[in-house]
Order: C-alpha cells, then sequence, then structure tokens
C-alpha cells in the first residue's frame, strides 16, 4: 500500500475510522478506530473522482456520503463510502457556489461549509451542493477574513473561524455578522501565531491549533444552550 506523504485534514465517520486526505499522493487514506490501514479511496490518474489536491474532508454516516475538496480543481467531490463518485460541487470562479482554493470543511446539521480562502470567505450548501449563503469579504479589518483557516459551529449554530493574518477567532452567525472575536497575534495564553485548526465538543470546549507556538489551545463558551 501506498504512504502518506502530506496528510492535511481529518474526519471521523459514526463507528470512528478515521479518514485522512493527503494533498501529495492525492488520495484519502482510511484507518479502524485503532489507527491500522483499511484503504485508499482516490488516485492521482486523471479523470473524474481523482483528486489533484485533496485537502478538507468531512464525512455525513447517515446519507453515507465523503465531502473532499479538491483545492487545486476548485471542486467538492462527493462519494460514497466505499469511494465511488456520486458528483462535483462548484468550479473555479467568485460568484455564489464557485470557489477560489476551496481548502476546509465542516458539516454541521443541514449545512456543509466550505472555506472559500482565496474568495476570502465561508460559503454555506446544504447537502445536495445548493449554495445557502456566504459570511466574510476580503479586508483587513475584524468581520473581514484575510486567511481564513479552520472553521467549527457551537451549540447555538454560530460559525467560528480561525484567521491565520489577524492571529483571532471571529465568531459569525447565520446572517453573516460579526458576534465577537477572540485571540491577538503573540505567544502568550489566549494569543496565536498562525492559528490553522478548530475543533468544538459537544460541551462547546473551542480547540484551537496555534500552528506556530506549537500548541493547541483551549477554551470554554459559556453561552445560553438551545434546549434539547
Amino acid at each position: 500500500r501506498d504512504s502518506m506523504l502530506t496528510p492535511q485534514c481529518v474526519a471521523v465517520d459514526a463507528r470512528d475510522n478515521i479518514y485522512v486526505t493527503d494533498s501529495d499522493s492525492g488520495a484519502v487514506f482510511v484507518f479502524d478506530p485503532n489507527g491500522k490501514y483499511q484503504r485508499t479511496i482516490g488516485r492521482l490518474r486523471g479523470g473524474e473522482g481523482y483528486f489533484e489536491r485533496p485537502t478538507g474532508i468531512a464525512v455525513d454516516s447517515d446519507a453515507q456520503r465523503i465531502y473532499v475538496a479538491d483545492t487545486a480543481r476548485n471542486k467538492i467531490i462527493v462519494l460514497d463510502l466505499m469511494g465511488k463518485v456520486l458528483g462535483a460541487i462548484g468550479q473555479r470562479g467568485a460568484g455564489n457556489g464557485e470557489f477560489n482554493f476551496p481548502t476546509e470543511l465542516r458539516l454541521s446539521g443541514p449545512n456543509l461549509f466550505v472555506v472559500d480562502a482565496l474568495n476570502f470567505r465561508v460559503q454555506a450548501f446544504d447537502l445536495a451542493g445548493k449554495f445557502q449563503f456566504a459570511i466574510g469579504s476580503a479586508g483587513d479589518n475584524m468581520g473581514a477574513l484575510f486567511r481564513p483557516k479552520g472553521i467549527a459551529v457551537d451549540s447555538e449554530g454560530d460559525l467560528y473561524i480561525v484567521d491565520a493574518l489577524f492571529g483571532a477567532v471571529q465568531v459569525f452567525n447565520r446572517q453573516g455578522q460579526l458576534l465577537y472575536y477572540f485571540g491577538s497575534q503573540g505567544t502568550h495564553a489566549g494569543q496565536f501565531q498562525l492559528p490553522a485548526g478548530l475543533w468544538i465538543d459537544r460541551n462547546d470546549k473551542v480547540y484551537v491549533v496555534d500552528s506556530f507556538n506549537r500548541r493547541v489551545q483551549v477554551f470554554q463558551y459559556f453561552g445560553l444552550k438551545q434546549p434539547a
């Protein structure tokens, strides 16, 4: 079997199988919950369904779907859990539903969120791939996105976006309004240098990959929980 060369992003299905994109080998590596290699999805041989530069990944176990951002092709490839290509979302461009180097993906309820990196925004789609709304625009002030990286959603449905340039996490509602932000550039607690990733657990603990400081920082959101 092939070896991973440049692993990028990770997703986990309902059975705790682990899916890892590898941008250089052009494939997705699948491991069981104990880390044992299971199979490889996709190959860099040309033709639809073989990734050129896979980065972001999300798995919808209920619908038996895998979504993979193929950054170099400016598309989101949709596959079943065995790796058969079912379709694609998007093309190169700046319009709604179009991409300029899509990277991170995140599934949350009825939405698939895509970091559309060089269009300086995050786009939301329904699970059939229809455009819903976009958040962010180019700029160097808070509320704009300059180097959007990781994304996550809290229990209230608000969207957290890591911006590597600002060294901060910005929090938006679904209407695209900036609610607040936290973090600044630096090396102290609560500060970041080139933050790159983000995860929020079911208890609203916020994990931020602070890449250049070589650490993960953990924050707690204390908002009002939506009733179960």
